[in-house]
C-alpha cells in the first residue's frame, strides 16, 4: 500500500470514528431529553415491543425500564385495549410506517 493510500485510509477511519461518536452523543442526549419529559413516553417498535420507557412512564406504571424493555406493550394495557390494538392498530401499522 502506498503511503498516500495509508494516509487516506487512516483519515477515513478517523472520520468514521468521529461520526460514530457524534451519533452516539446525539442519541445519549435524545434519550436524556425523553427521560426528563414530564409526560409518560413509551416508544415501541413495529411489533409493539417496548424500546424506551421514560421516568414518567416508570412512575405511572410502576415498572422499571428493565421490566418492560423488549416486552410487548400489551403488558401495560387493560384487556379491552389489547383487543383493539390487536384487531385495529397492528394490521395498519405497516401502512402507517411506509416511507
Amino acid at each position: 500500500m502506498l503511503e498516500s493510500d495509508k494516509s487516506i485510509s487512516n483519515q477515513v477511519l478517523s472520520d468514521k470514528s468521529s461520526s460514530q461518536g457524534t451519533i452516539k452523543d446525539a442519541n445519549e442526549k435524545l434519550i436524556a431529553l425523553l427521560d426528563a419529559a414530564v409526560d409518560a413516553l413509551v416508544i415501541i417498535d413495529g411489533k409493539g415491543n417496548v424500546e424506551l420507557f421514560n421516568s414518567a412512564a416508570r412512575k405511572m406504571f410502576g415498572y422499571s425500564q428493565q421490566d418492560v424493555f423488549g416486552k410487548n406493550i400489551k403488558m401495560l394495557m387493560p384487556p379491552h385495549l389489547v383487543l383493539n390494538m390487536t384487531n385495529i392498530y397492528l394490521p395498519i401499522w405497516p401502512l402507517v410506517n411506509q416511507k
